[in-house]
């Protein structure tokens, strides 16, 4: 059998050292991928940024601020209330 050399890849004819060499390339680069994607892992699981101390914390101090501008906000309703009250119960004895 006759094998045409324009058919064949140029990468099947060269010497065994030129192909481990190309080998050995690839997997270095295939390590140095596989490397930075598992540090890409990393960082998204690590979050320092992320502390649910100080957030419980900062919703607890914003709860308690809600709360009171709700009661400040209730006593001006009751307070606008009696004073209508009052206009009306005098608007009545006239």
């Amino acid at each position: 059998m006759q094998v045409n050399d324009k058919m064949t890849n140029p990468f099947f004819s060269k010497n065994s050292k030129q192909k481990q060499g190309f080998v050995d390339e690839f997997q270095g680069n295939l390590n140095d991928f596989k490397k930075k994607e598992y540090k890409e892992k990393q960082l998204e699981f690590s979050n320092e940024d992320l502390n649910l101390g100080r957030i419980k914390e900062n919703f607890i101090t914003y709860a308690q601020q809600k709360m009171k501008q709700d009661i400040v906000k209730k006593g001006e309703e009751n307070l606008i209330n009696k004073l209508f009250t009052t206009i009306d119960a005098m608007n009545k004895r006239k």
